[in-house]
């Protein structure tokens, strides 16, 4: 009996070993394919880093990395459910993976499936909270809804973490535009022209209509500070004419 439980022991450590090994050599053999994906993908070469990322992940089926690049790939060509396939198969190998769950969003948004775009942004803010882009995404999604208050909110949120986000602020700018708050809206077209070459083009002639209705509503708060001048009532003539030189600053 003990000699027999030697030999199961040494059967059992040279199976363990033996599958080491291949494990091993499959681990190499399918980061080698994946390396190879990654340069076909550089190059744009789609076809070829598909099937490269297929390899892998046959070798190392964990891969993450290897169903996120897939995913990409794939959202690029349009297979947009392969993709949302993909993105899932790596989220599910790394829970924190919010580059998978960020791509999947824009899929999901692609396809008009803004709730499941909401939650998927929501995760990439919690574990990454400085991501603007998931910030302004989510309130593009907003606006579709026309949940204004949390567009203003995300919009912010965005621009917050990065104020070189030209986008936000064209986005922002119209919809203070479309609430008729023409000071906001005119301070971010300002920014879009200064920030952005071939937007700039588009909000001139919007700064432009802008100020026809700021200098109407200037004049009214000059003649309203005036009155109040005569009638001695100077704290509320300074904000008048505040408000005046906010809407006009030609006034100065």
């Amino acid at each position: 009996l003990e000699f027999l439980r030697k030999k199961i022991q040494q059967l059992e450590d040279s199976t363990s070993q033996i599958q080491k090994y291949l494990n091993s050599g499959f681990g190499d053999a399918g980061e080698d394919y994946y390396q190879k994906a990654l340069e076909f993908q550089k190059k744009g070469v789609k076809s070829e880093a598909l099937e490269e990322l297929q390899k892998c992940i046959l070798l190392i089926p964990h891969h993450a990395q290897a169903y996120f690049c897939q995913g990409v790939i794939l959202a690029q060509n349009g297979q947009s459910d392969q993709a949302l396939n993909s993105f899932g198969d790596a989220i599910e190998i790394r829970k924190d993976f919010w580059e998978a769950y960020y791509r999947r969003a824009l899929v999901y948004m692609q396809k008009r499936i803004y709730d499941s775009a909401l939650a998927d942004l929501a995760i990439v803010t919690q574990l990454n909270p400085q991501h603007a882009y998931s910030y302004f995404y989510s309130a593009e999604i907003y606006q579709e809804k026309k949940d204004y208050a949390r567009t203003f909110a995300y919009y912010n949120k965005a621009l917050e973490y990065d104020p070189n986000l030209v986008s936000a602020y064209y986005q922002r700018g119209k919809l203070y535009d479309r609430e008729q708050d023409y000071v906001k809206a005119r301070q971010d077209y300002e920014k879009v022209a200064k920030m952005d070459e071939k937007l700039k083009m588009q909000v001139l002639p919007l700064i432009d209509k802008i100020a026809g209705y700021l200098i109407k509503d200037a004049l009214l708060y000059w003649d309203k500070g005036r009155a109040e001048v005569e009638r001695g009532e100077l704290e509320a003539a300074f904000l008048s004419y505040t408000q005046a030189l906010t809407m006009d600053r030609m006034m100065l």
